[in-house]
């Protein structure tokens, strides 16, 4: 059974005969060898992951990770960090809490200025607890917020500014660390074999499948094959390079263009 979510092409060999098939084998054997198959699946899958948001993870950095003058550097499947979370980053307090009592949240929510599940200040619950996070994090950011950050997904590094190591040069040759970490939120690609039964990467190898044998045709154009018919590899490379363009179209429409932030 093949539906979204389990897909029925599962290994790049799967993907080749799927190629094959729709080329006509075993009815004909189309100009094209393994070698040609996989770079068109290649070439299918980098475009599709250059726009396609995929899995959200988030991960915690530990501070004693950051490389000095050049950042942290993230695993290898990280297409994109959206957003960087720094609350109570100065926090450890001497007794090992993980509140820091300086934050602009802590101070705004103990001294009562705002509604809480407890106090109810104003508020009557859930709702309104939801709304003044939302606002508190919004005036955090407006306010300057902590981290500033920047990510570059050729080299995997994010850097931070201030650096982290320098900012925390003293704590951090404490031997407790608990507590220094920030947490980023990422895009992350999925493997490589779970791209193959995607609909957009299916018909864009084909369609670079077919462009590569129109191409190829096209140096014999106006071979006479028997029964009389003629070559015509003009009409299969443009077939091609039309469903090629339009499969990008709906690609960027679908994603638009994704992957570069900065906090």
């Amino acid at each position: 059974m093949s539906d979204f979510l389990n897909f029925s092409i599962k290994t790049k060999e799967d993907f080749k005969n799927w190629i094959f098939r729709q080329l006509g084998y075993p009815v004909i054997t189309p100009e094209l060898k393994d070698e040609n198959i996989e770079d068109c699946i290649n070439d299918a899958v980098e475009e599709f992951t250059e726009y396609a948001a995929q899995d959200q993870k988030y991960f915690g950095l530990n501070i004693r990770d950051y490389v000095q003058s050049k950042g942290f550097y993230l695993p290898p499947d990280v297409q994109a960090v959206s957003n960087l979370y720094d609350y109570g980053i100065n926090g450890c307090t001497n007794s090992g809490s993980n509140i820091n009592p300086f934050s602009y949240n802590y101070m705004m929510v103990n001294g009562g200025f705002v509604p809480t599940l407890n106090t109810r200040l104003g508020g009557s619950g859930w709702f309104d607890y939801n709304l003044i996070m939302q606002w508190l994090d919004l005036t955090y950011q407006m306010t300057g917020k902590g981290f500033e950050w920047n990510y570059n997904p050729r080299t995997k590094l994010l850097t931070v500014n201030p650096d982290p190591t320098l900012y925390f040069r003293d704590k951090l040759t404490l031997n407790n660390n608990e507590g220094y970490y920030l947490v980023i939120e990422c895009w992350c690609l999925r493997p490589e074999e779970q791209q193959y039964g995607e609909v957009w990467v299916k018909r864009m190898a084909l369609a670079k499948a077919k462009y590569y044998i129109g191409n190829l045709r096209t140096t014999y154009d106006g071979v006479n094959l028997p029964g009389g018919a003629k070559i015509n590899g003009e009409k299969m490379l443009q077939q091609g390079l039309e469903e090629q363009e339009k499969l990008r179209d709906e690609l960027r429409e679908r994603f638009p263009v994704f992957g570069i932030y900065q906090g």
